[in-house]
């Protein structure tokens, strides 16, 4: 009965190999291990066949080599390393492996198991593959996804860090202090311009303790995240004012920061400063103008009424030198306005001239003589220094600007200065530089008032109760048209004591080699016969009344046109005297008319339009 048993189940045993043989999805083979080493192909089971397109009968005895004759040697000699490999460890081995059969690329996962004889000889192995090609093609379509996905990464990451950098460069481009904090006050970032301001990098310091000195989180960090802030803060580190603004951003899931941005007010606030000071200076300098105006103007008007009813020759006399010094007052303000404009819009030109400065000084002594006789009773005395060296002293320069300007400073002298001199000096400081200084004993200028005498509708003394009168332009006036000629000044002042302004010229040489002073020299015949070319009849009337009391002959036009008419009629004219604002024709058109027909014939522009 045992013997039996042994039987049916040794042929059990054999029919169950035989069905798993053939019965399995899993591809097996039989390899023979031949005495002389070489592996040889015994069997297949139906699913090898199935997959691999091999037969059974096709294979038997065959080595790997003769059964793959297409396939690579490479091929060839990894399998039978594998072969060698599992006979050299006496166990099973498992690998992955591609065999190219009939054309098609076949992935395996193979599992190699010796078979051993009775004396513990390996004489066969047995090979269960699993075919892994749609496996592989996954793995290696996955393998491609993943490296695409990784270089889309690393694109998306390369772009993220451009469009990082190009942030950092742009807010580094900005003038504005900005810095990125964390809800609590961290510093995550500064840009440039706050790192130069404050001298150091903050990233990473808590903002209320780099920008305000806090050892806490100050009241702004303790704020809602997502509470937008605009505000005007001094920060104390420069002590500048900025306008604060803050706003929340969320640069992650879940992670609310600040971008704050600091934009400094400092010089925006000074501008405003002054342009609102600019404004009430020149309202205060159209009041002062006003005034100005109206006092020579109401003297004139006035004395002129009462010249209409006064008898009295005397007072006739007395009340026309009021009239005239009133004017001239009120002709001196309106150049002062005309000069302005002109200086303002780049109209002013400088004329330079070669000239004698010893004969330029006399003349302002002479005509200032009579303002030192009526200047607080004669106590303040007109003094003069021309050094014997500096008589012959020739300088080109606009000598109608110097003389404005050297009047205007001595005039001011006179009129700040109750007792003692006012003193025009010409000093040489070297060969190339001459100083003309204009010394008076007056009241002096306190030293928080010398930056601004100079500066337009400025004042030593802006108050209402002020004694002295002035409009604030006319140092303004004489600084510029140093300036224009090439030199500087300066003033030194002693409350109390007096005060010194000086000018510093560069004695400048006429290239040219002519005096262009003394270029032309007109002629003017006894008795001659002049156009007058204007058209307001008071102006006419003047001009003629005045050359009449010269002996000239006069004759009147109403315009351009008609002086042309005059000229070519045949009438002889010496001169004319030739308005520019005209109706009808202007004097440019009239001038070069008469200028085409009759080129020697003088014309002399004379006109109050500028």
């Amino acid at each position: 009965m045992p013997e039996h048993t042994e039987m049916i189940n040794a042929r059990d045993r054999d029919q169950l190999l035989e069905s798993i043989f053939y019965g399995t999805d899993i591809a097996i083979f039989v390899v023979e291990v031949s005495p002389d080493g070489e592996f040889r192909y015994l069997e297949l089971n139906q699913a090898h066949e199935r997959i691999s397109g091999l037969k059974s009968g096709e294979i038997r005895g065959k080595r790997q080599e003769d059964l793959f004759p297409d396939v690579p040697r490479k091929v060839i000699r990894q399998i039978r390393n594998h072969y060698e490999e599992c006979l050299e460890k006496g166990s099973s081995i498992e690998y992955e492996e591609m065999i190219p059969i009939r054309g098609k690329n076949l992935w395996w996962l193979t599992r190699l198991t010796p078979l051993k004889n009775r004396v513990g000889k390996i004489y066969r192995i047995i090979g269960t593959s699993t075919h892994i090609s749609r496996l592989k093609q996954t793995e290696e379509e996955l393998l491609m996804h993943k490296e695409q996905l990784e270089q889309r990464v690393a694109k998306r990451t390369a772009e993220l860090k451009e469009s990082e950098q190009r942030c950092t460069r742009i807010l580094d481009s900005m003038s504005d202090l900005v810095m990125i904090c964390e809800s609590g006050g961290r510093v995550e970032y500064a840009n440039r311009a706050m790192k130069e301001s404050l001298g150091k990098n903050i990233t990473g310091d808590n903002c209320y303790s780099a920008l305000f000195g806090f050892e806490k989180p100050c009241a702004w960090c303790r704020k809602d995240s997502r509470q937008m802030l605009n505000e005007e803060i001094r920060l104390p580190h420069n002590g500048r004012t900025y306008q604060w603004s803050s706003t929340p951003i969320e640069l992650t899931h879940n992670h609310t920061s600040r971008l704050n941005v600091f934009r400094d007010l400092s010089d925006i606030l000074s501008a405003k400063k002054k342009a609102e000071e600019s404004d009430r200076l020149k309202t205060r300098f159209l009041a002062t103008m006003s005034h100005e105006l109206r006092t020579p103007l109401n003297a004139i008007m006035g004395f002129s009424a009462l010249m209409k009813e006064t008898r009295s020759q005397e007072e006739m006399l007395e009340y026309a030198g009021i009239i005239y010094q009133s004017g001239e007052k009120l002709l001196e303000l309106i150049d002062n306005l005309f000069f302005l404009t002109s200086y303002e819009s780049g109209r002013l030109e400088i004329n330079p001239v070669s000239f004698s400065v010893a004969e330029l000084l006399k003349e302002i002594e002479r005509e200032l003589k009579l303002v030192q006789e009526k200047v607080h009773d004669g106590r303040v005395r007109l003094l003069v220094d021309i050094p014997a060296e500096e008589e012959d002293t020739i300088l080109f320069n606009d000598r109608t600007k110097l003389r404005q300007v050297l009047l205007q400073l001595v005039k001011n002298g006179f009129m700040f200065t109750r007792e003692g001199h006012v003193k025009l000096a010409l000093e040489r400081e070297d060969p190339e530089t001459l100083l003309f200084r204009v010394e008076d004993t007056g009241i002096g200028i306190s030293p928080e008032k010398l930056e601004i005498i100079f500066e337009k509708f400025r004042q030593a003394d802006e108050s209402n109760t002020r004694i002295f009168d002035g409009t604030g332009i006319g140092l303004y006036i004489a600084r510029s048209l140093i300036e224009m000629m090439g030199g500087k000044i300066s003033v030194e002042s002693v409350p109390g004591k007096g005060s010194v302004f000086t000018v510093q010229l560069p004695v400048q040489h006429n290239r040219e080699g002519k005096d262009k002073e003394g270029e032309k020299t007109a002629t003017v015949k006894e008795n001659p016969t002049i156009l007058v070319v204007d058209d307001e009849p008071d102006n006419a009337a003047l001009l003629e009344t005045l050359l009449r009391l010269e002996g000239a002959l006069v004759e009147m036009a109403g315009n351009g046109k008609e002086a042309v008419q005059k000229v070519r009629n045949g009438r002889r004219f010496d001169m004319v005297l030739m308005d520019l604002k005209m109706p009808v024709m202007d004097g440019f058109e009239a001038t070069r008319q008469i200028k085409e027909a009759f080129p020697d014939l003088p014309v002399i522009a004379q006109s109050a339009y500028v």
